[in-house]
């Protein structure tokens, strides 16, 4: 959220989007396995997927150009 709050544009979003569906899929993965739901295999998945999916859209929004790298 500190990130969001510092950079407020889509990358900042992106990140904070990918933060939630990792722990949702964490959270879902302990309901289906020590709970015995298994329904939530399917929930955990689909949020571990949607997190990869902005988690790649966060590293192509964040491409450094040499000139900006700072390389000495």
């Amino acid at each position: 959220m500190s990130y969001l709050n510092r950079y407020a544009n889509k990358a900042g979003f992106y990140l904070v989007i990918v933060s939630f569906g990792l722990i949702l899929s964490d959270i879902f993965f302990y309901n289906a396995y020590y709970l015995d739901f298994e329904e939530f295999y399917y929930l955990d998945r689909l949020a571990n997927i949607i997190a990869i999916s902005f988690l790649l859209a966060f590293g192509s929004t964040q491409k450094i150009t040499g000139s900006e790298a700072n390389i000495s």
